[in-house]
């Protein structure tokens, strides 16, 4: 039988996970429109499209677009931008704990029950208190505070067929 206590706990406990998994949505929305406009996708293919995409393959879609159309010849700016995609790497293995584990409340926090069987066996029981979600969520609103800077930037991919370009001179072959 649980107690009222144990009910409060519980709650709390999934206010932390739920919370998380909010401000990791957000991340992934702001990296969805960044694709969607890098495109140009149509609204009705726009879904179908980053739906079937994977956290990681529009995170290396979205950095090396931005690489490709941002100047990043100031060390400082190089420096954040960097370190920005590999906060998302990092919360994105944050959030693998998160999503792919059953919990339980542990103190003010959450301690998760996790097996991974990549490499062997692994059985993991991370404990995260309410400061480390707390944490997470600030960074996570850093994180789409530049990203949404950065897609400010982002203009539409258009593919060129120019034929001194030398990207396209495989082409040549199919005239």
């Amino acid at each position: 039988m649980t107690t009222d206590q144990d009910d409060l706990d519980f709650q709390h406990a999934c206010s932390l996970v739920g919370e998380f998994l909010y401000f990791f949505a957000t991340i992934e929305s702001t990296m969805d429109a960044a694709i969607i406009k890098l495109f140009s996708l149509k609204e009705e293919t726009a879904d179908i499209i980053t739906a079937n995409m994977d956290f990681s393959r529009k995170v290396n879609v979205l950095k090396s677009a931005l690489l490709d159309q941002l100047e990043l010849t100031d060390p400082l700016n190089k420096k954040t931008f960097d370190g920005t995609f590999s906060q998302i790497r990092e919360i994105n293995d944050a959030r693998l704990v998160v999503a792919h584990s059953i919990f339980e409340p542990s103190g003010d926090g959450v301690r998760f029950k996790r097996t991974v069987a990549r490499d062997g066996l692994k059985k993991q029981n991370p404990e995260w208190s309410a400061l480390r979600f707390s944490n997470y969520k600030l960074q996570m609103v850093a994180m789409e505070h530049n990203l949404l800077a950065y897609v400010a930037t982002l203009r539409p991919y258009h593919p060129s067929l120019d034929f001194s370009d030398p990207r396209n001179s495989q082409y040549l072959g199919y005239l």
